[in-house]
């Protein structure tokens, strides 16, 4: 996957992109308590999913050609006005957003769905 995301960028980069955002949905979902204990009943770690979510896109994003700025836009599986997960990002903020290898993050905050920040 990473091999393929790589690909990508740089055929990107080739035609001329040198803004690329990514759509990161699973951390943001891993916020959501009801969400994390459905990970843990089939028997994974939500916060070991959350290392591995961020070192996969790290992996991809180390390979982007000079000059390409890379954003995240933490989304909570948003689609014609119906969501997925619902919490703060205290569970992966000090992770996520001091390890994850962006320029910029875009993301919902200082709602009831989303909390504070």
């Amino acid at each position: 996957m990473v091999a393929i995301y790589r690909e990508e960028i740089a055929a990107l980069h080739a035609a001329g992109g040198r803004y690329l955002q990514i759509d990161e949905v699973a951390q943001p979902l891993l916020c959501d308590e009801r969400l994390r204990e459905a990970v843990r009943a089939r028997g994974d770690d939500p916060d070991r999913l959350i290392d591995l979510y961020i070192d996969l896109i790290n992996r991809i994003v180390r390979a982007r050609p000079a000059g390409m700025t890379i954003g995240v836009h933490m989304c909570r599986g948003n689609a014609m006005g119906k969501w997925i997960a619902a919490g703060s990002y205290e569970r992966i903020a000090e992770r996520t957003f001091g390890t994850l290898e962006a320029d910029a993050f875009f993301l919902e905050y200082d709602s009831e769905r989303a909390g504070g920040f």
